[in-house]
């Protein structure tokens, strides 16, 4: 009985001797235990979708505060960055943005592709300082004084999807077409979603 007695208190003082041995975790231990580093969110081109456009709206016949054009490398750009765009006819730092709408040439080699002539083309050129940002872009644009839509490209598109941008060179432009309807001049904006900003260019349109 007495033996019985003994093998019980050994295995009682056994237990209590590991409870004491897990709670007094080592200071080391805790230390050194790993952390977990916040995830980012992934920025998809639908998320961009669901920012809300961010465009005034003006009174037909209004002035149109256009954006500053300004010299980026060799290059004249509009847009305050990291993601910027080149327009055919904008080109010379020392006017205000305005875009002259050429008209459609059905000898150009592109008139095949272009659907609806209505909607004339003007080339854009977008790239980005990928030494401040790399990611996806979305561009989206209307009139401001009017009820007009900016469309993109041959397809005649609602937005203008940008894949990602990247620190190789030849992956840096990416050229579009901005379709404005031929009946439709005055005042235009463009906003430019980035996964971490967005931008807005403000330009005149004039037709030829």
């Amino acid at each position: 009985m007495k033996k019985r007695i003994t093998l019980l208190c050994l295995f009682a003082l056994i237990f209590l001797l590991i409870l004491s041995g897990c709670q007094q975790i080592p200071d080391y231990a805790l230390d050194n235990a790993p952390t977990l580093a916040p995830t980012k969110p992934v920025i998809t081109l639908q998320k961009l979708r669901e920012r809300p456009l961010q465009l005034p709206t003006l009174p037909r016949g209004a002035d149109c505060p256009t954006t500053s054009v300004h010299r980026f490398g060799q290059r004249i750009v509009m847009g305050n960055g990291p993601i910027y765009v080149v327009i055919e006819t904008i080109q010379t730092a020392a006017q205000p943005a305005i875009l002259q709408l050429r008209r459609f040439d059905p000898h150009d080699a592109n008139a095949s592709a272009l659907k609806d002539p209505e909607w004339r083309p003007a080339k854009a050129l977008w790239f980005a300082d990928t030494s401040k940002y790399q990611g996806i872009g979305l561009v989206r644009g209307r009139q401001l004084d009017g009820s007009a839509a900016v469309l993109f490209d041959y397809d005649l598109s609602k937005d203008l999807e940008l894949p990602e941008f990247t620190h190789t060179p030849e992956e840096i432009d990416r050229p579009s077409y901005i379709r404005i309807n031929q009946q439709s001049p005055g005042c235009y904006g463009l906003q430019i979603d980035g996964s971490n900003f967005t931008d807005v260019i403000i330009f005149q349109v004039k037709d030829v």
